[in-house]
């Protein structure tokens, strides 16, 4: 799986703080997605924290309002927490954050470890424990705009039409993605610790992975003329990095609408942005199928 939004949502997070001392506090951890049926892996965000060294304080600006940063009430709860995040690989740092809170139920940082264990099986590209670890944090922290989206786009990428329970998946993806799309706007969705000059592009991020994920919820649902409008609004808020699953899925969309002519400007653009990533050589299949369909003067590349 492609990591390059994970790059970029840690970018827009660097700011997080991760205070220490009996006031520790942590924030961080968000989105990220896979594949649709026929289709290569979606690139897909995560978010990330820093840590200064002790005693660094927080500027009241860097915090949204109405967002409280995750705290350890104890050193030894933050000692625990610490030994838990840096678990090396997938299964122990699952088995380390149920253990961490367990031991400590009430503890405001066991969202932030199950943030990162969702971060690390998306990596993997483990659909299944994504979608797990990510529910974990939506228990904790309803409003997680990065673990909404996040869930949202592996549930709507990883259902096929043969799923005895795809409606309610289909539904529950739409739900994870709309209230993404709530939070980020309301501003609870924002982590707290968010830098004011990082908080636009971890909006924008999330509002184009939530557009994905309706997207590909009506494109499986056949419903395309709606899957083309959210995917529109997907690609619209890409400017940062223009990611081409989304333009793949657009021409998909477009394609089976008979707009022959605007499918291949989408595949187009995907060529253009793929470079290396797999789905290039998907559009250019899907460029090659529509030219013909398009017809002379459709303005395919040489």
């Amino acid at each position: 799986m492609t990591i390059s939004r994970i790059v970029l949502i840690c970018g827009a997070l660097a700011g997080v703080a991760l205070a220490q001392g009996s006031s520790m506090s942590t924030a961080g951890g968000n989105p990220q997605a896979t594949s649709q049926q026929q289709q290569p892996t979606q690139q897909q965000p995560a978010a990330s924290t820093q840590t200064p060294a002790a005693g660094a304080q927080q500027t009241p600006a860097q915090v949204p309002a109405g967002k409280h940063q995750p705290q350890a009430k104890t050193q030894d709860e933050y000692k625990a927490y610490q030994e838990a995040a840096a678990k090396p690989d997938p299964p122990s740092l699952e088995q380390a954050a149920n253990d961490f809170a367990n031991k400590y139920p009430t503890s405001e940082l066991r969202s932030v470890l199950f943030q990162r264990e969702m971060q690390v099986y998306q990596s993997a590209n483990n659909a299944e424990k994504t979608i797990e670890a990510g529910k974990k944090v939506i228990t904790i922290d309803p409003d997680n705009a990065a673990a909404l989206v996040t869930v949202a786009l592996v549930i709507a990428n990883k259902t096929r039409e043969g799923d005895l329970d795809r409606d309610e998946r289909m539904a529950e993806a739409s739900k994870y993605a709309n209230h993404a799309l709530e939070s980020i706007d309301n501003g609870t969705g924002v982590p707290a610790g968010t830098a004011d000059d990082k908080v636009p592009m971890f909006k924008e991020l999330v509002r184009s992975m939530a557009y994905s994920s309706l997207g590909t919820v009506e494109f499986n649902r056949k419903n395309y003329p709606q899957a083309e409008t959210y995917l529109r609004k997907s690609v619209e808020n890409s400017t940062l990095q223009p990611d081409p699953v989304t333009w793949l899925q657009l021409s998909l969309a477009l394609d089976r609408e008979n707009k022959y002519n605007d499918a291949l400007q989408a595949a187009n653009k995907c060529i253009e942005i793929a470079q290396s990533h797999p789905a290039g050589s998907y559009c250019a299949e899907e460029r090659d199928r529509l030219a013909k369909l398009a017809g002379p003067g459709s303005g395919t590349p040489k």
